[in-house]
């Protein structure tokens, strides 16, 4: 039996002690709610305040547009443009018109060559590798892995091969000495 003094002091403690617990529960979840809340409408808020500010301040720098505004001239052609306008048209580049472009398709027939002969390769080795499959060598899933890398594999060096070989073609807009 306490007297009333020391059952009110007990009271005090324990409350202050509840005080100091960090809440758990249906409480604390609400309590959390409640601030991110609080949180995000001073966030908005201060968002709201930052884009008037803005739109002030546009407002102010820009003078209103009066009427629509007129075209722009068109850019000047270059020298490389009127070349390039003279071989599409026909005459090379040269100054006479043959009326044709000139058939390049002889010229080109290595890249096709070589784009045969990489495919070939890479038809070959997927092939190898199914055939491994086959003699239990691979599973099915590291044959088809062999077939994925020989297929990037041969695109790869394709392209390579294909940029150095095209990159030594004599280019279609070449310099041409007048009076010759």
């Amino acid at each position: 039996a306490r007297s009333g003094g020391e059952a009110a002091q007990l009271r005090a403690r324990a409350a202050q002690q509840q005080r100091r617990r960090p809440r758990r529960g249906a409480a604390a979840a609400a309590q959390r709610r409640r601030r991110h809340r609080a949180r995000a409408q001073a966030e908005r808020r201060a968002a709201a305040g930052r884009q008037a500010g803005r739109r002030d301040r546009a407002a102010r720098a820009l003078p209103a547009p009066s009427g629509p505004r007129p075209p722009l001239p068109p850019p000047p052609r270059s020298k490389m443009a009127d070349l390039a306008g003279r071989v599409l048209a026909g005459d090379g580049g040269h100054g006479a018109s043959s009326g044709t472009m000139p058939d390049t398709s002889e010229k080109f027939h290595p890249l096709w060559l070589g784009t045969v002969v990489f495919a070939a390769i890479a038809v070959f080795l997927c092939l190898v590798g199914q055939g491994l499959r086959f003699g239990k060598f691979f599973s099915r899933g590291e044959a088809s892995l062999c077939a994925f890398l020989v297929t990037i594999a041969a695109t790869c060096m394709w392209m390579m091969w294909a940029m150095t070989w095209l990159s030594q073609v004599n280019p279609v807009l070449y310099p041409f000495m007048q009076g010759h």
